[in-house]
């Protein structure tokens, strides 16, 4: 916590790099004071302080990077501007975008046509406009900070249909081969399934949303399942759910293991770049929390410890990556939230899972909610109802059609049976999506803080409370006395 205050009145501040350098000096002199004159009672304040100061610095140099690699590529129209395609593309309709990193080490976020097609580790020359990206407002009247969310990845410049030309592939590493084997994975699920079937398959199992078009993937938005297609730790929690039920037949222990290994190589599926790596350490503490509820306590530093490492890599992430903040708080309400629900829950089935998966819905939903109507504005009425709906039929989706990927066309009665679930599916979505959802206006950010305040009051006096039952629980120890 610490080093993320540290984060924040780093981006908070403002003044000159002799301001910063002021603010670390007293920051250093009022805790070599504190050391001096009360020893080590005054351990703990020292820490906060050197922590804070860690995010702070840590932060600063970070916006030092951002700022560096700026002035490395003035914006403007660039002629046969050379680098190697950063990441998988993503399509999106008739176009496609992807990162270009120059030979300068600039990152670039591209968007042109969809042909000449493009993959990862391709070498091409850019010839076109370059500008640095802008603040824009969205549709609901909210601002999106465009160029922090883009430094969160490490990107600088945007470039908008230059014109590309593809000289040839040179790079041999383990990620293209993971790209590759994506991409076989989804032609093979593309042959035995048709659209918009197959980009639903593709969705659920490996995150590859882009083919299932605008129209679609806005219906999943106001049904509250986007989360179903969009790979980030919302997305693995669905697959730690799915893993669960279908190893519901199992010990615990042995189910936990299976679990984590097939959490591991989904990563390992869908490229193991850094938002797919952060997604699944919360997807395993998640299931940690559902399936070892002994190791509560265990499961939070865990999530903190994690939530610490990618602050400290990356500082950007705490404030302007959705991915980040979402993965973190589902997280966290299937730690907190799930097993309050579960409790709560006796009408419903403990067969299959469902009651978990049922439970897990609400506490992340109940989470995420204050976030996501802060970003976007949209409260959707029938989230719950549609997550109960569709959520059973996932794990058969993901088995079916993981089969039918594999076995391509030879397949067919496994694929026809995957194309009859996500029918399902997809039925539900056009019912749901008819009704409408709530657009609130935009609001200030400490609301947000203020309702996250009340769920860490709240969780905390929970906390102290079951605390308080056990020790008046526990046995009364007896001492013996050896004369």
């Amino acid at each position: 916590m610490g080093v993320a205050g540290g984060v924040i009145m780093s981006f908070i501040a403002l003044g000159s790099p002799m301001l910063y350098l002021t603010i670390g000096l007293i920051v250093c002199g009022v805790a070599l004071t504190l050391y001096l004159n009360m020893g080590l009672r005054s351990l703990s304040v020292i820490v906060v302080i050197i922590v804070l100061a860690v995010g702070f610095f840590r932060t600063e140099y970070a916006e030092y990077c951002i700022h560096q690699t700026k002035e490395r590529l003035t914006p403007g129209q660039h002629e046969l501007l050379a680098g190697v395609v950063d990441g998988e593309p993503a399509i999106i309709g008739a176009h496609q975008r992807f990162v270009l990193r120059t030979h300068d080490d600039v990152r670039i976020r591209v968007t042109t046509d969809r042909y000449p097609a493009v993959s990862f580790g391709d070498h091409i020359l850019l010839t076109g406009s370059i500008q640095l990206p802008d603040v824009f407002e969205t549709d609901t009247g909210r601002t999106f900070n465009y160029p922090t969310f883009l430094h969160a990845r490490g990107v600088t410049h945007v470039s908008l249909f230059p014109e590309i030309t593809v000289l040839g592939t040179h790079e041999r590493s383990l990620r293209r081969v993971l790209f590759a084997s994506k991409q076989w994975f989804l032609d093979r699920i593309g042959r035995a399934l048709p659209e918009p079937h197959a980009s639903l398959v593709g969705g659920v199992t490996v995150g590859a949303q882009d083919a299932l078009g605008e129209e679609l993937l806005d219906d999943f938005r106001g049904t509250g399942l986007i989360h179903i297609v969009v790979l980030s730790g919302f997305n693995i929690a669905i697959v730690v759910l799915a893993l669960r039920w279908l190893l519901a037949w199992a010990p615990r222990y042995v189910a936990f293991g299976a679990a984590s290994v097939g959490i591991i190589l989904f990563a390992l599926l869908v490229g193991g770049g850094a938002t797919v790596i952060r997604a699944s350490i919360m997807g395993l503490l998640g299931l940690m929390s559902i399936m070892l509820p002994g190791r509560h306590g265990d499961i939070v530093r865990g999530l903190m410890f994690a939530g610490l490492v990618m602050i400290v890599w990356n500082p950007y992430v705490l404030l302007f990556d959705p991915s980040f903040q979402l993965s973190f708080l589902a997280t966290l309400g299937l730690i907190y939230l799930a097993p309050f629900f579960i409790d709560r829950l006796a009408w419903v089935p403990m067969r299959w899972g469902l009651r978990e998966i049922v439970a897990a819905t609400i506490a992340t939903q109940v989470f995420v909610l204050p976030l996501l109507v802060y970003m976007n504005g949209v409260v959707s009425s029938t989230s719950v109802l549609s997550n109960v709906l569709v959520l059973p039929v996932i794990p058969f989706i993901m088995l079916f059609g993981s089969i039918a990927g594999v076995v391509g066309s030879i397949g067919l009665p496994i694929a026809y049976v995957a194309s009859i679930l996500v029918s399902y599916v997809l039925g539900v979505v056009d019912l749901l999506a008819r009704v409408p959802t709530v657009t609130l206006p935009a609001f200030p950010v400490w609301i947000v803080i203020v309702v996250y305040s009340v769920y860490a009051f709240q969780i905390l006096r929970v906390e102290k409370e079951k605390a308080r039952n056990a020790k008046r629980s526990a046995p009364p120890q007896t001492i013996t006395r050896i004369s």
